[in-house]
Order: C-alpha cells, then structure tokens, then sequence
C-alpha cells in the first residue's frame, strides 16, 4: 500500500517528457497535428527545458508569437501563454525573459516578440507546474543590438529660467542620472533620476532636455499626455509621497528641436510650494524615444477631493440626472453609464438634484464618437465634458485619480442602427459557419426596441458529435474569423459557463469577440429566452426549461399559465401558431389553432 502511494505521489509531479512551441512560424499548428513541431527537450536543470531553432521573419509582421504546451494535444488547457501579452523585444546582447502562466486557471494570449527580424533562437524554460508558471529566456544572437541612449537628461524651466545646457555649464538645469532597471519582464528599461530637484515654490514648470544619441542634436521633451497644467496630492497623513505619472504616446513624438515647441505644453505642478521633487524619466528602447515620467512629492497636500457623483445634463431634452459613482483608496469611478443625444458631462458632491457645485475639467473637451476618449485635469468650477451620440445611445465609464485629480473618460458601444436581427451560433446549430447561405438555420433574435433583440431558443442536450454546449451571437454572418460575432470576451479561450439564478443569468457582451457561453448543466432539451442588448452591452439569460429545477412540486401544477412567442414577447390570447407554454417552472412548444 506504501509503495502504491508512493507511485501515485511520483506520477502526480512528474514533468512532461518534452514541450511543444505552436505560434504563428508553425501557422498556429497545435501539437497532434504531428506536423511543423517545434520540441523543447529536457536539460540537466529541474524542470528546465530548451530548444534552439531557425525561424525566419513572418511575412506581414515583424511580430513573433507562440505559446507552450506540456503535452501533445489540442487542447490549450495544456498550454502556457501570456496573462497580459506585453511586447517582449530581442536583442543579440540582451536576452529577453518573462513569465507564461498556465492556460487551464485563467486566460492567456499567445507571448509576442515585438521586433523579430528573423534567424536563431534559442527558447530556454524552467516549469513549475505546482504554480502553473514557466519562466523563459529567448536567446537571439543574430538580432540588432540595443539601440543607443541617451547619456544624460536634464530639466529646464521657470526654475533656471529656461536656459539650456552647454558642453560647458549646466546653466542650472537639474541633472539627471541613468540607471538600468535590469530585466523587466519585457527589455532592459533605462530611466533617469533627479532624487532630490531643489525646485523652488512656484517655480515648478518645466520640460525634459537630451542630446540625441542619432544625430548628436539637443531635443525637449513636452509634458507626457497629461493636461499642462496638474496639481500632486497624497490620501492620508501616513503617506510616503504624492505621486503623478504621465505616458507618451509613441505614434506621436512629445520631442522638439526647438524649446518653444514643447514650452507651450510644459508641465507645471500648480500646487508645487516645495522644497523638492524626486523625477524619473523613461526611455523606451526599442521605439527609441521617450515612454513616461513620474514625479514624488514628499510634502505634497493630502487630497482635498470629496466623493463626487456623475452629473449628466441632456441638451436636447435638458433632463438632468445624477450617477452614484463608486470609490476606493485612489479612485472615484463609474462604468456602463448609458447616454443619447447631446449631453454634458460634470461631476459634482450632490446625491441628488439639484445641483449647485460642480467640477470639471481644465480645458474643453468632447467625444464625438465610439472608441474616443479623454484625460484632463478635474477642478472646481471647471468645463464639462460634452457629447453628443446623434440618434444612438452610447456608453461612459470613466474615473478620477484622487492622487493627482485627473479623470479619464472613455465613450463606447456599438452601431446597431443597421442592425435588424441577431443570430445564434454555436452547438444548436451543429456549429455550421456563420455565412449568409446559412441564415435560415440559425436560431435568430428579434429587435424589439432599438438595440435590443429577444427571442427564445431551444438549446438540445449536447450530442457525441457535439459534446460541449457552446454558443455565442452574430450581428453579420461574415465567417468565424472576420467581424461581425458577439462573444463573451475578445478571444476564443476559455467559455464563460452559464450558471442560472431563480432561472436568471446576466453577462457583458463583447463586440466582435469570439469568446462563448457554456451550459454546462444542461441535461435536457429545453428553451431560453435570450435577450442582446447593443445599448449597455448586456446579455440576459432567461430558463424556461427544466434544466435547473431539482424537484417540480404542486406548486408549479397550480402555477397560473401564460404564453410567449417565438421572439419571447408575452401573448394575452394566444392563437394560429407555435408559442411557449409556461408555468410554474416548467416550459414546452404548443401548438394554437
């Protein structure tokens, strides 16, 4: 008995005997195809693996892509990936590390090498299945090396009055020193440090100065995506420091050849009294230019900002409303607020109307359309945020960060103005594709109102053929691949499974997302109401079978009776066709006459 639990005890923590990598240099092809594998055989190290390999650049891309699996299968259960898929970047003098997580306890994307240009590679794993981690090493001699830096940069402002360094003289300009901050889990970051800028009380405008490294030129660097002009708090007496960021962004420089140029939107510390700031500067190497600042105030104020609600105000129709907001340690937030029409957009203290203070932002600011957004500054007596939907309604989710009063807003949803029915794909359809010559055999949801669409679907118990009761929507029958599904998440991974409370089930949908819902508990044939709305980007399940009722009583035989059609609208008086018969909990097809 000792000796068999002993084995058992082996076998549970033994390693795979190899590791498959499947990517896009194997056109994605998973481990029992027996074709195009990419091995990684053990090493002398525990749980250590490697495998080099020659791999041309991909055509298209400058991307390289791939996961690991632990065994040879289909199934990316058995596979490592990334949890959040940054960018890792390949350099012949630095090796690139990170982590891959294991599929089979959250979703993961495939890891992406953001500038492969082809040739050796070397891929290095150690798999600790027990955290259901695997670190990586790739190893690429014949990439470019690390591009050049620069040796120094430097602050100049209201401070120095603006005088630029010389080979000479710093002419008062703050230094600051580059450091390496080793391996990130992407590539080696160097960044720049003023620990202690002795900037003086009212003085604390300014922009970034370096030599390029390119062309030996002097470059200023504006102020990094935040609005010029923000104030630095902290939340409570104990903290170290308040604390601001600003990110670049890289498909637009912040760099000037001249200083006029990135003066006019310097940063400025409007609450700055002193006596100093600790600054970094961040280099993004492989794009060559800089990524983000940060700034630490050791006496910065403690933040001042009350709990404020959303204040929407409809032009159009001039109500006027108030939106609890949420709140923690560093934010105050909102999400899924639902608006239409034009509408302007304050935060203000009230818990309800009417409203008398009123914050806003520094400057105007507007969206105009899905997918836009803003960050601004958030003061008192400040400029609302304007929108205007047209004839749609949109989403607003948004928050404040306490830390340095400044809001980000974000606008989004979708266009279903041409939308007149949705499908059902998935398992009750024997997973046939989604292309228009197949419209008539899914199930389809009507629209009932602008932007939302029912109907009820009867959902089989899942076959041999079709083990897995899968499914998700389609506003265009465009194929699996192109535009046009709705899903519960942007990629294919793992499905969200349907669990039904008093017969009830909600969930986000996500526009041309490939993600699917899971009956997982379905034992019978039964129907569900299905409910898409395109307007807050919500699912709603409603069971009208008896798949989650354990036990019918005499209750549901001396339950009163009603009827839905087939689009799941209720009927008074029922007669000349096919409806759904309910009571209690129990569901079947009749047919009228």
């Amino acid at each position: 008995m000792l000796l068999a639990a002993l084995a058992c005890a082996v076998s549970a923590f033994a390693l795979p005997e190899k590791l498959y990598l499947v990517g896009n240099f194997n056109n994605y092809s998973t481990p029992n195809n027996d074709t195009n594998l990419y091995v990684l055989s053990p090493t002398d190290t525990e749980g250590g693996y490697s495998g080099t390999f020659d791999i041309p650049a991909q055509p298209g891309t400058n991307q390289l892509k791939f996961k690991v699996y632990t065994e040879k299968t289909w199934n990316s259960d058995e596979s490592y990936g990334n949890r959040y898929a940054p960018d890792l970047y390949c350099f012949s003098n630095v090796n690139a590390e990170t982590i891959l997580y294991s599929s089979k306890n959250e979703s993961t994307q495939y890891a992406v090498c953001g500038n492969w240009k082809g040739g050796k590679i070397t891929f290095s794993c150690r798999l600790d299945e027990s955290k259901g981690e695997m670190q990586i090493t790739l190893t690429t001699p014949g990439q470019p090396v690390t591009p050049p830096v620069p040796e120094k940069v430097w602050l100049i402002g209201d401070f120095n009055d603006w005088a630029v360094p010389t080979a000479s003289t710093d002419n008062g300009a703050i230094g600051l020193t580059k450091t390496v901050d080793g391996f990130s889990s992407t590539y080696i970051t160097p960044y720049y440090v003023a620990e202690n800028a002795a900037i003086p009380s009212g003085r604390a405008r300014f922009v970034f100065y370096y030599i390029d490294p390119k062309d030996s030129k002097g470059k200023f660097v504006e102020s990094a995506n935040n609005p010029n002009v923000f104030g630095i708090y902290r939340l409570f007496e104990d903290d170290k420091y308040g604390f601001a960021t600003g990110y670049w962004n890289s498909e637009k420089s912040p760099v000037h050849d001249n200083l006029a140029a990135a003066r006019a939107n310097a940063t400025y510390i409007a609450n700055y009294t002193g006596p100093s700031l600790k600054i970094n500067f961040v280099w993004n190497m492989p794009l060559e230019t800089p990524s983000d600042s940060y700034y630490y105030w050791n006496d910065a104020p403690i933040n001042d900002m009350n709990h404020l609600n959303l204040y929407i105000e409809n032009i159009d129709t001039d109500e006027k409303r108030i939106i609890r907001t949420e709140e923690d340690n560093w934010y105050i937030s909102w999400s899924k607020v639902e608006i239409s029409g034009n509408v302007r957009i304050w935060l203000t203290d009230a818990e309800e109307l009417p409203v008398v203070n009123k914050w806003g932002l520094y400057e105007d600011a507007n969206l105009t359309k899905s997918g836009s957004n803003i960050r601004s500054f958030c003061i008192k007596d400040g400029k609302p945020l304007t929108v205007n939907t047209g004839d749609l309604y949109r989403l607003i989710t948004g928050s404040i960060d306490k830390r340095n009063h400044t809001m980000y807003c974000y606008m989004y949803g979708s266009d279903y103005s041409n939308i007149d029915k949705i499908y059902v794909i998935g398992y009750m359809s024997s997973w046939i594709p989604p292309i228009e010559n197949n419209a008539s055999k899914f199930p389809v949801l009507e629209e009932v109102e602008s932007g939302i669409y029912e109907g009820i679907v009867s959902c089989p118990v899942p076959s041999a053929s079709f083990p897995d009761p899968h499914f998700r929507f389609a506003y265009a029958l465009n194929g699996w691949d192109n535009p046009g599904s709705i899903g519960s998440s942007w990629y294919d991974s793992v499905p969200v499974n349907v669990s039904f409370a008093d017969n009830k089930y909600e969930s986000d949908i996500t526009i041309d997302g490939k993600g699917n819902w899971s009956l997982p508990e379905w034992k019978v044939e039964g129907d569900v109401k299905m409910r898409v709305n395109l307007r807050n980007l919500t699912l709603t399940l409603t069971n009208l079978s008896e798949n989650s009722v354990t036990e019918i009583g005499a209750d549901d035989e001396n339950a009163p009776v009603s009827y839905y059609n087939m689009q799941g609208q209720r009927v008074a008086n029922p007669a000349n066709g096919i409806f759904i018969r309910v009571q209690g909990n129990k569901s079947r097809k009749v047919a009228i006459d």
